[in-house]
């Protein structure tokens, strides 16, 4: 699984809360899963990711998803914001965690 969450504190829970609740499996985490080089690298079935932003010129960051193209994508996403389900490369996103998040929700997921 990899934990693709820019804001430090956020991935940070993220990641101890997932860790706690499911010890055998192996959790990567980058502050970016759409730009983080190598991030992808290895086996990703899950990936948990903010929304796919834009940049100043109104373009998606990243494009490639490399060893991520197959994940099964979970964007954290604020209440209301229906648009901005789509994961990294702009392919929209398999499911969706409203913020703020409940560790209970997280792991259920």
């Amino acid at each position: 699984m990899l934990v693709g969450v820019r804001e430090d504190e956020a991935r940070e829970w993220i990641v101890a809360s997932l860790r706690t609740a499911l010890p055998g499996v192996e959790i990567r985490s980058t502050d970016d899963a759409a730009t983080g080089e190598g991030s992808c690298a290895g086996r990703v079935d899950v990936l948990l990711s903010d929304p796919a932003g834009r940049d100043d010129a109104g373009t998606r960051p990243g494009g490639d998803e490399g060893d991520c193209s197959g994940a099964f994508v979970i964007v954290l996403a604020d209440p209301g914001a229906v648009g901005q389900l789509v994961g990294p490369s702009g392919r929209p996103a398999d499911d969706f965690l409203l913020k703020p998040v409940r560790s209970e929700e997280l792991v259920m997921r």
